[in-house]
């Protein structure tokens, strides 16, 4: 039997960031399905090491046409640089998707700039795109307030929307996320999976609190300080500690030292140990202004931990059920995600009688679950 052949398309696996780690994790399962044969075609790897290990029988191609290579140039030198690198992606991509002659291709929107090319580059295959951010972050419209620009980049817009129209799905995280593509193609909801067979189950009896992420603004830190600012006061005992990096990392240490916090609000780098890390705390708080799905609340649920998430779009009233496994509050109100925190910490029981029930309503998202969903879809569009 012929095995179907299946393309996956990202810039690069250089990060130890979520959805590198999703897709990583995806690839991997699937290969281990006797009727695929995988393929990763990245094209600004740039020599870098993986940041997870994909399976041996995975095959990695990267192209070597670095988009990122633009910044820093003039705005004229950027254009010319871009239309350029377009060109030469068109012609190595066209070239390798002939060769591997594939049933099908799947991208992300993080690939907005090339998904014309992208869907052109065979006529054979059937063509996924996976949303991992909300509809919103993906139109340009919303990044200037000039109104000649605005006016442009809406035209930018509807280019971008009449290419995706050409998918034949959409998959996105949430159901909210999925009405709100329902208008340009056909969508369907697949959510992130997760390891659910984790040994590393908290006991929920140290004084600290956890959160993952990008230090980008999109991920509310600054929020999550100001609400801290109100916690500390009441329970100086307790901690918070954040992992990850990024461009916020700078101010938002100065905001720290300026309110004083330096003693129980820790930023680490990033870690390949995240799993053994969760085990060490007894809360988990998100502070996004928007998500695509909220992988971390999955993941730290996972692990016996209740979560408090504000309620923003999309993912987080998908995994938490609100007063049974966690809390969602307003989005954006710090003094109602302060006192949600304040909850947890002052009633132990309800905390940990929360994570017993983590552990079990999180099971829907487990490895086994979601790749049936995928093997669905393939299997319908093949055939």
């Amino acid at each position: 039997m012929n095995k179907m052949k299946i393309v996956y398309i990202y810039k690069s696996i250089a990060h130890l960031a979520g959805t590198e780690r999703i897709l990583t994790d995806k690839m991997n399962y699937l290969s281990n399905e006797n009727q695929f044969d995988i393929f990763l075609i990245t094209y600004e790897q740039n020599n870098c090491p993986l940041s997870f290990k994909i399976d041996s029988k995975i095959k990695h191609i990267d192209l070597g046409v670095n988009f990122y290579a633009t910044y820093g140039h003039s705005l004229f030198k950027r254009a010319y640089m871009y239309l350029q690198m377009r060109s030469l992606f068109k012609k190595k991509l066209n070239k390798v998707i002939l060769e591997i002659n594939p049933d099908i291709i799947i991208t992300t929107t993080y690939s907005y700039k090339i998904l014309d090319i992208i869907i052109k580059s065979s006529k054979k295959a059937k063509y996924i795109l996976e949303s991992h951010v909300a509809k919103e972050s993906v139109l340009k419209i919303k990044d200037f307030t000039n109104p000649l620009v605005k006016y442009i980049a809406s035209f930018y817009d509807k280019h971008i929307l009449k290419t995706i129209s050409k998918f034949n799905y959409l998959i996105t995280l949430t159901q909210d996320d999925k009405v709100s593509w329902n208008n340009i193609t056909e969508t369907k909801v697949i959510p992130n999976s997760i390891k659910t067979n984790s040994k590393t189950i908290s006991s929920l009896n140290t004084n600290k609190i956890i959160s993952v992420g990008r230090l980008h603004e999109d991920k509310g830190y600054d929020l999550l300080i100001n609400a801290w600012e109100i916690v500390h006061v009441k329970h100086p005992e307790w901690e918070i500690h954040i992992y990850g990096d990024g461009s916020q990392k700078d101010k938002l240490k100065q905001t720290i030292e300026t309110k004083k916090l330096k003693s129980s609000f820790y930023i680490h780098p990033p870690t390949f140990k995240i799993d053994e890390e969760y085990c060490k705390y007894s809360l988990y708080v998100m502070s996004s202004r928007y998500e695509g799905f909220g992988l971390v609340l999955a993941e730290a649920m996972s692990h016996g931990i209740p979560c408090i998430s504000f309620n923003c779009p999309y993912g987080p009233s998908d995994i938490i059920k609100s007063n049974e496994d966690g809390l969602l509050v307003e989005n954006g109100n710090t003094e109602k995600l302060a006192n949600a925190i304040c909850f947890l910490i002052e009633n132990e029981f309800i905390r940990k009688q929360m994570g017993k029930k983590a552990i079990i309503n999180i099971q829907r998202y487990s490895e086994n679950n979601i790749k049936d969903k995928w093997i669905e879809l393939f299997n319908s569009l093949t055939n």
